[in-house]
């Protein structure tokens, strides 16, 4: 694997939202990213980031320090991979069933949207969990947009 090109860590917090979407836009114009492809993997970072915000560190006290989110992104020869890491409840969101989309919209259970948009906007998808490290989603797109 080639070194990150970008390697943050920051309060999970939505106020973090702008500054990890700055730093992946960088990353996408020094490495000659497609638009295309920087588009899809904005909505991606949004709503893992989203997620993460929302649901990790929920059980939390409000007065406690927030947790953090650590995002790296490394360049691969035909290939961009994102990798979230967090230390709040372990889960894995790839063990999500997919949403039945054939059902009516008001018949329809609310949540799962996302991770299926990410399934769909993604190539490969991992996830695991470890003590030390905590939850580590890796998300990655084949691109030939490269240089």
């Amino acid at each position: 694997m080639s070194d990150a090109e970008m390697d943050l860590t920051l309060p999970a917090v939505a106020a973090s939202l702008p500054s990890f979407q700055a730093a992946f836009d960088q990353v996408c114009a020094r490495t000659g990213i497609t638009a295309e492809t920087r588009n899809d993997l904005q909505v991606v970072l949004d709503e893992v980031c989203s997620n993460v915000f929302k649901h990790a560190y929920a059980n939390r006290p409000a007065d406690t320090t927030p947790g953090t989110l650590r995002l790296i992104v490394c360049r691969l020869p035909a290939a961009i991979e994102l990798t979230f890491i967090d230390q709040g409840q372990v889960f894995d969101p790839l063990s999500l069933p997919a949403p039945d989309l054939t059902l009516p919209l008001d018949e329809r259970p609310l949540g799962g949207l996302g991770i299926h948009l990410v399934r769909q906007m993604t190539d490969l998808q991992s996830y695991r969990h470890s003590p030390v490290e905590g939850n580590r989603l890796s998300l990655t797109k084949l691109v030939t947009g490269i240089t």
